[in-house]
């Protein structure tokens, strides 16, 4: 899983802060992050399923929380539960839940 494959990086690369600041960096000027975001000496990663606009089936809620209930045990003190995002027509979050 990505959210592993990033802990393990940031577990063993001693660059990381910096690495993730200039990816940071190159977000900003393509608009798709905000100035001032910076990183954590320690960053915890949340895996996130975003389900765009629209109503949301059922069965895609009930698909997250069998997605959930699987990455429960791979869960760590750097990858915390996975979180579904609701999303806006313009892509931002309406409702955050957490899959515990």
């Amino acid at each position: 899983m990505y959210a592993h494959l990033i802990a393990a990086w940031v577990a063993t690369e001693p660059a990381h802060r910096e690495i993730a600041d200039g990816m940071s960096a190159q977000r900003q000027t393509l608009g798709l992050a905000v100035p001032g975001c910076l990183v954590a000496e320690n960053p915890k990663v949340v895996p996130v399923l975003a389900i765009g606009a629209g109503k949301s089936s059922e069965e895609g809620l009930r698909r997250a929380r069998l997605l959930a209930q699987a990455l429960a045990p791979t869960q760590t003190e750097s990858v915390l539960p996975l979180e579904v995002w609701r999303l806006d027509p313009a892509g931002e979050p309406v409702d955050i839940e957490i899959f515990e």
